[in-house]
């Protein structure tokens, strides 16, 4: 960091110094990485297109927008779960659900498949570029953009409109990386404040409208903010404190980062909610039906995600034992919040692997630079139409491969097993499409999306913060098959069970063994109880009633 005189303050959010010369380059080493950073990308966008639309909240995000664009309003109350009608909706993603229903009526279930492999790849396009300006090597960029799929892996195979945020979350540090990123000369680019102005609050906009998660971009901003602030004084430290906190306030880098995070915070409020969004998702995770979701629950180290957060922070620590580059506040800054949100909630891993990526990317650089020295020969550059080339060939053979290419290169579509999955209950959708099963119906949670889809009333959902919290312990505790299951499903009036062959045998065993329920349907993936008819009621000389004279 240059001293209090110094008229240039480091940037806050990953400014690097004045980048070596571009034209300095071992012979032949530029054409191979960029064909490495083809071909990763292209498997990123291959891998994403072959995951299969699973049983998940997916299919209620679409249901409800199928269901807003029939309405033409935003849903008050869930409208497919009635125990679920009591609380108000904040609907903090109907923007993708309504692109998710478009996608479906303009190109069929698999164009979802489609979308979500198209935001994936692009996702980790702008990353992986953000990354490159950080370090000015594509083959730091390719690394980073590794580290964050496997650091975040947990979560980047379910489709849902998370993904259209970490799409957001990426742009924003692009936004972020290339407003500080200096040039070779030192200087930083006028021409790219602009992003700060309107990108900003254009990226925070879309993001409050498709996802409850934007409050994390405004903590990325904060960060950002206060860790300019910090160093802009520290830089005038030796005036004292008042200078250093009028060094602070007087810093045009301040200013600026403190016009973007109010025209960012700003941006959010325009929505169908306004500031109501804001507290549904302050209060969301704070629901108590969260507490036993797996998602919503602390990390551990065997957990999902535990092992791969382990991994990033020796990473981390090794980079910066050995890099000779100091730490921005702002980074520290992300790393210490997004860390303690990965610990602290499972699911919070997405946002914390792009953070950890872009922290510790320039150390990466700076050994790099040190421990691989370049060769002597000078203003060497690969063709760039041998670039262009290679990105076409590569872009094209992962296009052909991938599952949406079918339609032009004439292949049959994917089965609809298997472009659902082994988890959605394909075999047991087609035959309630037959036998209508009597209501009301107890499923497993995590089918109900599903069902719902196929017309059947569902007990409960992905919403189960929309439901009073002792219709949550009634589920869990039939689910679990715990004693006293039969007395609440009577309660309920429940006519049919729908259960899970894999994760509810003790809840099958006991009602094969009530003697109440008879088996309907079953399959290697599920099985249907119908209630027993009652037996008729005996004539007062101990025989069976009967009809007529």
């Amino acid at each position: 960091m240059p001293e209090s005189g110094s008229s240039e303050i480091r940037g806050a959010c990953g400014g690097l110094e004045a980048a070596p010369a571009a034209g300095v380059r071992r012979p032949g080493t530029g054409l191979p990485v960029h064909l490495l950073l083809a071909a990763w990308l292209g498997l990123v966008f291959l891998v994403g297109n072959w995951f299969p639309l699973r049983a998940t909240d997916l299919w209620c995000h679409v249901g409800y927008g199928h269901w807003i664009l029939d309405h033409r309003a935003l849903p008050e109350r869930d409208p497919f779960c009635p125990l679920a009608t009591v609380t108000p909706l904040v609907d903090t993603a109907w923007l993708s659900q309504v692109v998710f229903a478009l996608v479906e009526r303009a190109g069929g279930v698999e164009w979802i498949s489609h979308v979500f492999a198209l935001v994936l790849v692009t996702t980790h396009a702008v990353l992986a570029r953000t990354f490159y300006l950080q370090s000015q090597r594509v083959a730091v960029a390719l690394a980073g953009s590794v580290m964050t799929v496997v650091v975040g892996w947990s979560r980047i195979a379910t489709v849902r409109p998370e993904n259209f945020a970490a799409l957001a979350m990426a742009v924003l540090l692009w936004i972020v990386v290339s407003t500080e990123t200096e040039g070779p000369s030192g200087d930083r680019p006028r021409r790219w404040r602009w992003r700060l102005a309107i990108g900003v609050p254009l990226v925070m906009l879309l993001w409050a409208n498709l996802h409850g998660s934007f409050a994390c971009g405004l903590a990325v901003l904060g960060c950002c903010f206060v860790g300019r602030a910090v160093e802009a004084a520290w830089a005038a430290k030796r005036g004292g404190i008042a200078q250093a906190l009028a060094a602070s306030g007087t810093d045009p880098a301040v200013r600026r980062w403190l016009v973007a995070c109010l025209a960012g915070a700003a941006a959010t409020l325009v929505n169908p909610y306004g500031v109501r969004l804001w507290l549904s998702a302050l209060s969301f995770a704070g629901n108590e039906n969260l507490r036993g979701v797996a998602e919503w629950m602390p990390m551990t180290i065997v957990g999902p995600g535990g092992r791969s957060f382990a991994l990033s922070w020796l990473v981390l620590l090794v980079a910066l034992r050995h890099s000779r580059r100091p730490v921005p506040v702002a980074h520290a800054l992300m790393l210490a919040l997004f860390s303690v949100a990965a610990v602290s909630s499972v699911r919070m891993i997405v946002w914390y692997a792009p953070v950890f990526a872009v922290a510790v990317v320039p150390h990466a650089a700076d050994l790099w630079r040190r421990w691989l020295p370049k060769g002597p020969v000078e203003g060497y550059r690969p063709n760039p139409l041998w670039r262009v080339a290679v990105w076409v060939l590569v872009g094209w053979i992962a296009f052909a491969v991938a599952p949406i290419s079918s339609g032009l290169l004439g292949r049959e579509p994917r089965r609809l097993e298997r472009l659902l999955g082994p988890s959605t209950p394909v075999a047991l959708t087609r035959h309630l499409r037959v036998h209508p099963p009597p209501g009301p119906v107890f499923h497993p949670q995590w089918w109900g999306d599903w069902l719902a889809r196929e017309g059947i009333t569902p007990f409960i959902t992905s919403n189960i913060h929309l439901v009073p919290p002792e219709v949550w312990r009634d589920y869990t505790q039939v689910a679990s098959g715990l004693s006293g299951w039969q007395q609440i499903v009577d309660r309920h009036g429940i006519q049919t069970l729908i259960l899970d062959r894999a994760e509810q045998g003790v809840l099958i065993a006991a009602a094969a063994r009530s003697g109440r329920w008879q088996p309907a349907y079953e399959d290697s993936q599920a099985v249907m109880f119908v209630r027993r008819p009652a037996p008729p009621p005996k004539s007062p000389d101990g025989g069976a009633g009967r009809l007529g004279p």
